[in-house]
């Protein structure tokens, strides 16, 4: 029974630093996309606050109009 060799021969120094840098370089993508779409989850969710604050303000200026001019 022969032994069987390992078809590939093991991989160079440049292979793994390759590797590596193809690692970093996935994972830091996927970092970058991911801190992105929270910043813009976040930036989202303030425009509507502020856009529910600017409407709360409109509606009771066009009360106290009405109130004020006695057109209720």
């Amino acid at each position: 029974m022969a032994i069987m060799k390992w078809p590939f021969r093991p991989p160079g120094i440049c292979t793994k630093v390759a590797i590596g840098w193809f690692v970093i370089m996935t994972l830091g993508l996927g970092e970058f996309v991911w801190a992105k779409s929270k910043v813009v989850d976040k930036r989202v969710a303030i425009m509507k606050s502020k856009q529910r604050i600017k409407d709360a303000h409109i509606a009771d200026s066009e009360k106290r109009k009405r109130e004020h001019f006695g057109t209720a």
